[in-house]
């Protein structure tokens, strides 16, 4: 079941955990989002604060996913970490989900083309999919992300740098 990562963030390190070394450890992150678009920059947010850590196994799809889905193939990954901002939700709240866990279409993502779609064309399975968002207040074009997604895209990238750390990933 999704679950906010603030309400025992301990658990969530561990269910992330988990789910990373059940899959090997072979773990692909893919950031997707638009600075230009307030808190729509939570994906982008977490990239370049995990590519300032050194995690070397991230990709950032800006606004179009799709784009980057012959390289996600490419890749093999055993699993992949989606980071997004997300639709419906307290603004920040961190939100780790399965995609099996999730109605398809994704509804909650800012993104129109259903991501198990893209998934599949990637060659991989809906299992070896992990949604880390965050609940996005403010999408307007030229709006900076509120406070609340800025703090949430730091601890989102903390809690996967522990996550692979401990992921043997």
């Amino acid at each position: 079941m999704a679950s906010s990562a603030r309400q025992g963030g301990e658990r969530k390190l561990e269910e992330l955990v988990a789910r990373i070394s059940q899959h090997g450890g072979r773990v692909l992150i893919l950031c997707i989002g638009n600075p230009l678009r307030g808190d729509n920059a939570f994906g982008y947010l977490v990239y370049r604060r995990l590519k300032e850590m050194g995690v070397s196994r991230v990709i950032y799809a800006g606004s179009t996913p799709e784009n980057v889905m012959g390289l996600i193939a490419r890749a093999s990954p055993s699993l992949l970490v989606v980071v997004d901002a997300l639709m419906g939700g307290r603004s920040g709240e961190l939100v780790i989900a399965g995609l099996p866990e999730v109605k398809s279409p994704l509804p909650l993502t800012t993104h129109s083309l259903p991501l198990d779609v893209l998934v599949r064309l990637a060659g991989l399975r809906p299992s070896q999919v992990v949604i880390l968002g965050a609940y996005a207040s403010r999408l307007e074009f030229g709006a900076k992300p509120t406070d609340e997604i800025v703090r949430a895209a730091e601890e989102a990238a903390l809690l996967l740098l522990r996550a692979l750390s401990t992921g043997r990933a």
